[in-house]
């Protein structure tokens, strides 16, 4: 374990051995992204123990998962899947676009390509933003500022933030940017003291998120949507086409 990072007390020993895994950069993509599933599912049991049965009579936890494109198949699955057993879960995927423009002084920068958003779920619910790292905030202070403020997601009753690891600095100056965070609830299990010029955290998980997951460059990945999406958005298009044949009846 490097000696700057400091995990979570209690910690399971399959869990310390994933942070291990992937922070290694010799480790191959597919099993990247196994290890990066499997930290999710672990992030969704150590915020929401779901293990007392539901009463009858109560309906589902309904719970939004928001999460970038290159973690939407791995981390941010595996927090989907493992909540799914017991709520039902939504979510949306952003394509952003990180960039440091400056670094004397230090300016990051995020704009959202494009993103998918199922519907803001009915009723109460817990917005949750999932990433597999955070080094710089500007990616999820961006994917929040989107999600809530563009998009106007604002009936939850809970906001979350899950990553396997993140800067020491990263939740006060997510506050400091965005006066909403102060409010999340953090659930992490690896807290670093160094930053990258990638704006990752080192060890953080061996490197780029992205180029980690197999994307081997920024167009590759603005150009990827993950079949999950995909059909959705193929159902939402069957829906309108069935409505508009009626109305044409």
């Amino acid at each position: 374990m490097d000696e700057d990072r400091k995990t979570a007390v209690g910690l399971e020993k399959d869990i310390l051995s994933l942070l291990d895994q992937v922070a290694s950069p010799t480790l191959g993509i597919a099993d990247f992204r196994t290890a990066m599933w499997s930290l999710g599912q672990a992030l969704a049991r150590r915020a929401y123990p779901m293990n007392e049965e539901r009463p009858k009579n109560e309906q589902p936890k309904r719970i939004h998962v928001v999460s970038s494109v290159e973690d939407f198949d791995t981390v941010a699955a595996g927090v989907r899947d493992e909540l799914s057993t017991a709520a039902e879960v939504s979510c949306s995927c952003l394509w952003t676009q990180y960039e440091r423009i400056s670094t004397e002084p230090v300016i990051d920068v995020c704009p959202i390509y494009q993103a998918y958003h199922d519907p803001e779920p009915e009723g109460n619910y817990d917005l949750l933003f999932v990433s597999s790292n955070i080094g710089s905030i500007e990616p999820i202070s961006a994917m929040m500022m989107h999600t809530i403020v563009d998009r106007s997601f604002t009936r939850f009753d809970v906001l979350g933030i899950m990553s396997p690891v993140v800067h020491a600095r990263a939740r006060g100056a997510l506050v400091e940017e965005m006066g909403r965070a102060r409010f999340a609830d953090w659930t992490e299990f690896a807290v670093d003291q160094r930053l990258g010029p990638d704006g990752t955290t080192l060890p953080g998980v061996g490197g780029n998120p992205s180029m980690r997951s197999g994307f081997d460059n920024p167009i590759q990945r603005e150009d990827f949507v993950p079949h999950w999406v995909q059909t959705r958005m193929a159902a939402r298009r069957e829906l309108r086409r069935q409505q508009q044949n009626k109305l044409g009846m």
